[in-house]
């Protein structure tokens, strides 16, 4: 006898009215293991973001073609962009100033190219419209296969540390040349 899903079910006496199975066959698969992955990884990734939420500073993700795929809340707030209204994608030309925006998109490219890390100044309008000096460095991320998964970024407004390097009175406190900590200027008196 056929069940309505189409598979079998062997039933007692021919024709009887209460038509119970016999017998029954089934697979039983422990799947606690898998469980608790999933748990991991859901923990996981409310954990980064907690974190990218969090931070003083603007984090981004991109595909291996520079497509934005994440923004955390901090850039959300910054460019007054909303998350619901986001497509992501080329939303760099969006954002960074027109006379930054080559040497920014030229950067990223030569980084996606050799899966180097990089660094760079560039100015971003924020939400009303004003600009603002920020220092980015992202690095590459990789798949479990090893191929490239994108680079992750985070930027700091950096507007304050810039004019007053410009000024002479630089309070920055790493030479952007070297990566390395700067000295401070000390100046004589008589």
């Amino acid at each position: 006898m056929s069940n309505n899903k189409g598979g079998r079910a062997e039933t007692g006496e021919a024709g009887s009215a209460t038509r119970e199975p016999a017998r029954m066959l089934g697979i039983t698969v422990d799947i606690t293991e898998r469980k608790h992955a999933e748990q991991m990884l859901r923990e996981s990734e409310e954990r980064f973001c907690l974190v990218a939420n969090t931070a003083p500073v603007l984090i981004w993700m991109c595909s291996p073609e520079g497509q934005i795929t994440y923004s955390n809340d901090r850039l959300f707030e910054f460019t007054g962009k909303s998350p619901d209204g986001c497509k992501y994608g080329n939303t760099w030309e969006d954002f960074v100033h027109p006379d930054d925006f080559a040497r920014v998109t030229q950067a990223l490219s030569g980084a996606l190219k050799n899966c180097e890390p990089f660094s760079k100044e560039y100015r971003l309008r924020r939400r009303d419209g004003v600009s603002r000096w920020m220092f980015d460095i992202a690095s590459p991320r990789f798949n479990g296969d090893g191929s490239l998964a994108g680079f992750i970024g985070s930027a700091i407004d950096a507007t304050d540390q810039k004019l007053a390097r410009n000024a002479g009175t630089s309070k920055w406190p790493f030479d952007r040349s070297s990566g390395k900590r700067a000295q401070p200027h000390r100046q004589r008196t008589a």
